[in-house]
């Protein structure tokens, strides 16, 4: 339904109807110009009358005009929502332009010269191109442009950006990577590169970093106290950054491959728990708590996969692991080697079925350690910093971490001869980390392993006792 006027004819019009005559205010006429107004506009607003219109595809105003392949919805109100499929068109380039230069004429040397001024990548140019008393100004054009022939031999071209760290970083590789990184990494590895990347190499730009200037950089920060492993994933941050531009032609090579750690970097300590304090722990925790630790420490789980934990995922001897708690949220598990199925000992599979009964009825869907509501999981960091830190201190272990439980489970697997191929499908690893990483040999049998290599070289077993022959001299035979 659409409104309009209808025809009327304006002839004999007054001044007054036609809005030619407006008396000041506070006028005798003001009054009788309001009056009149107000009847003019009465009598116009009478003329409106309602034509009506079929609804078709031409009565769609051609600016709202839905292009083909476009989706819209026509409401009863007559409404219409405009779904834009087109993309965004973007900027054009910035392209090189034709220059003429600028022909100036400066004192320099104790005489006038003639100096030519043009701009040539991003910076301003400047040349003398002789004195004036040898060269007029028809020549010093002609000089001018000819040494501009190789600048404008370009003019039309794109011009290539000059990138400063900080642009490069946020606008090209955060973009790119936190398309595969998980929430976990693009916390704690963007929170790395803002702090300490873009606050102190942000201006710098791309083209002028060198191998020797980031190698300092990580030196300067080992030096003002940051960890081994701060620095460290600072290298291979530089490195996936570099690595990217180099990619992608910005950069001919790339200037942080060769990144070494600088060994004055402090170590972190690997400290892990002993089997007398392990004992300890679980004596002064409550079932739930305990349960959490019994998970860390003897199924070498991580504390996201334990407080993701839901009924339909827990059996008698294992728990399937298929999510994990990350600061509130569900996320897949670290790694697909974190996809696993992890087994429980007999007496935390009777933990569980207590902790369970008394819970009372739960759903196959309810959390296996729900918070103070039950639709909400228990966070890591409420169930340490409430519940576990303070029972620990009692005892003196609160240094003891989920991170180190997690390493204590792999050593005192190594010391107690367990397989590391089950240790490390049991924590979610590859070998290699298992053994490098989690596992510390514990010093007696270190002592213990030097004993057998000394005895081995120093006093070797005779040919003939190992052949089985009696009666020789069995004394021991110095190498």
């Amino acid at each position: 339904m659409r409104y309009g006027f209808t025809a009327k004819s304006t002839a004999g019009t007054s001044a007054v109807d036609a809005g030619l005559y407006f008396p000041p205010a506070g006028s005798s006429g003001f009054e009788s110009f309001q009056r009149l107004t107000l009847s003019r506009r009465a009598r116009e607003s009478s003329t409106i009358t309602p034509i009506p219109e079929p609804r078709t595809e031409r009565s769609i105003p051609a600016i709202l005009e839905i292009p083909p392949g476009n989706d819209s919805i026509l409401g009863d109100s007559d409404a219409m929502v405009w779904i834009a499929m087109d993309p965004i068109p973007q900027p054009a380039p910035p392209r090189r332009r034709f220059q003429r230069g600028s022909l100036q004429k400066r004192k320099s040397r104790g005489c006038w010269h003639w100096i030519a001024f043009w701009w040539e990548d991003h910076r301003r140019r400047s040349q003398i191109l002789g004195p004036c008393s040898e060269m007029s100004r028809p020549e010093a054009l002609a000089a001018m442009a000819k040494r501009l022939e190789p600048v404008n031999a370009h003019a039309g071209e794109p011009i290539p950006r000059i990138w400063t760290l900080g642009d490069w970083i946020g606008d090209v590789f955060l973009p790119l990577s936190r398309r595969k990184w998980k929430l976990s990494t693009a916390s704690t590895t963007g929170d790395r590169i803002r702090k300490h990347l873009i606050t102190d190499l942000a201006t710098l730009e791309i083209q002028a970093v060198s191998r020797d200037l980031l190698q300092q950089y990580l030196e300067q920060k080992a030096a003002t106290g940051c960890s081994f492993s701060v620095v460290d994933h600072l290298r291979w941050d530089l490195r996936a950054i570099f690595r990217l531009a180099a990619q992608d032609g910005v950069l001919p090579t790339n200037p942080a491959e060769l990144l070494f750690t600088p060994p004055t970097a402090a170590l972190p300590s690997r400290r892990v728990l002993s089997a007398k304090q392990v004992p300890q722990i679980l004596q002064v925790l409550d079932i739930r708590e305990q349960l959490i630790v019994r998970l860390a420490l003897f199924s070498g789980m991580r504390p996201g996969e334990i407080l993701a934990l839901l009924w339909k995922h827990v059996a008698e001897d294992h728990v399937e692991v298929v999510q994990r708690l990350y600061r509130g949220k569900l996320d897949r598990p670290k790694t697909e080697r974190s996809k696993r199925t992890v087994a429980l000992s007999a007496s935390t599979g009777e933990l569980l079925k207590a902790w369970r009964q008394q819970q009372g009825p739960v759903q196959p869907d309810a959390w296996v350690f729900p918070s103070a509501r039950p639709t909400t999981p228990l966070g890591r960091d409420s169930a340490w910093r409430w519940f576990i830190a303070p029972k620990l201190q009692t005892v003196g272990l609160e240094w003891a971490t989920f991170q180190i439980m997690r390493r204590t489970h792999a050593s005192l697997s190594r010391q107690a001869g367990i397989d590391p191929k089950l240790v490390a499908d049991q924590l979610g690893h590859g070998l290699g980390v298992n053994l490098d990483v989690y596992t510390v040999a514990a010093l007696d049998r270190r002592q213990h392993a030097v004993e057998v290599l000394e005895a081995s070289l120093v006093h070797p077993e005779p040919e003939y006792a190992r052949a089985g022959i009696h009666g020789r001299d069995t004394s021991p035979i110095f190498l």
